[in-house]
């Protein structure tokens, strides 16, 4: 799951603008306090029989009111100190400045998720876990808390429970559209394919222009080799006008990749060039441009150069090596093939299907064989 323990848009500018305040008008929260008391010690002194009941609630409330600005100018400053230690590596002086954070102002619910934050990194599940808890209870609409009480469930391998958290997100706030995407992406890692289909369905039915949505529900549809089905998703995302560029260049990908699977090997070379006009670093785009060349036998030399780049971007890819071993003995350079096939079983994948191939492949080469692969 794409889901990691950092700050939001909402936190990050809420700190800002807190400390910001709170620095700038340390010097005001002072002076109103000098202020409140001063006008009590007047109304003290005064001989006059009658006090405007005005005049009292003033001298009273403007000194909380100071107190209360003060409480948080001390509260944000001990949070300074904490990120600052934290920063220095100073962990356990961090921790301790966290703590003092909370304790002076313990229903601030962003000191609590900053507490939580500094346990987790330090492993302490359980009081990581506590925090968040408590700052749910005082803000159950702060939606990135759930996804920290699911992250800290995954850490500990219980996709059940952090599934469980982020439900309870989308049940308190459907509308909330990265609720559903983290959920999706968590029901998807698990191999929940069934509910992941139900919540992706739903989400393009509220939101039609959720591109995200129609890709992984392409890939969901892949997957129960519905290729019809993965075929409408991915192109919809391409007669869709969207700047990016990213995602249009992994839906030629995926259209690429299903062109392949029924043998259209014209159709999918296609799909990969243009997948790699898009984002040219498209690394898995080249490898399999340059297979699809190595299958038909055909632009040999071109393959090996994509072959090569691609390994340049990802050396330790077992799959991208049995690609340029293929090329290399399609062009006569066997023991060169044998070379790298050999140095991607040495890698040990832990596809079974992929090792067996490797080990077929390095068979076909030593013995000279032209079977089809």
């Amino acid at each position: 799951m794409a889901v990691c323990l950092q700050p939001d848009d909402f936190e990050s500018h809420y700190y800002k603008r807190l400390s910001v305040y709170v620095k700038g008008n340390y010097g005001g929260f002072c002076a109103l306090t000098t202020t409140g008391v001063i006008s009590i010690l007047f109304v003290r002194s005064l001989s006059m029989t009658k006090v405007h009941t005005s005049h009292i609630i003033f001298c009273l409330i403007v000194p909380l009111l100071a107190l209360v600005g003060c409480s948080e100018h001390t509260a944000y400053r001990y949070l300074d100190m904490a990120v600052s230690h934290e920063s220095r590596g100073d962990y356990e002086t961090a921790l301790a400045a966290f703590q003092k954070a909370v304790d002076t102002n313990p229903e601030d619910v962003v000191l609590r998720r900053w507490l939580g934050r500094a346990y987790f990194r330090r492993n302490q599940y359980s009081a990581a876990q506590a925090e968040f808890e408590i700052a749910l209870g005082l803000a159950p609409n702060y939606l990135i808390l759930y996804r920290d009480l699911a992250v800290i469930n995954e850490a500990q391998d219980m996709p059940d429970a952090a599934i469980g958290w982020l439900e309870q997100a989308v049940a308190h706030v459907p509308q909330h559209e990265n609720s559903q995407r983290d959920l999706i992406g968590l029901y998807l890692a698990n191999d929940q394919l069934s509910e992941a289909q139900i919540h992706l369905e739903s989400v393009i039915e509220q939101w039609p222009e959720a591109m995200w949505a129609h890709f992984q529900l392409g890939g969901l549809y892949r997957a129960l080799k519905w290729s019809e089905r993965a075929e409408a998703s991915f192109r919809h995302i391409l007669d869709f006008d969207s700047q990016d560029d990213g995602l249009q260049a992994r839906a030629h990908a995926e259209l690429g990749n299903l062109a392949y699977d029924r043998e259209d090997y014209q159709a999918a070379e296609g799909f990969y060039k243009q997948a790699l006009v898009l984002n040219p670093a498209d690394d898995n785009s080249m490898n399999n441009l340059a297979w699809v060349y190595a299958v038909q036998g055909i632009h040999l030399r071109e393959g090996i150069r994509l072959s090569r780049r691609s390994l340049r971007l990802r050396p330790q890819a077992p799959s991208y090596m049995d690609t340029l071993a293929e090329l290399l003995y399609k062009v006569g350079d066997t023991e060169r093939a044998v070379q790298i096939v050999r140095q991607a079983i040495a890698l040990d994948p832990n596809n079974p299907e992929l090792r067996a191939h490797l080990h077929k492949q390095l068979a076909k080469f030593l013995s000279g064989g032209q079977g089809k692969v």
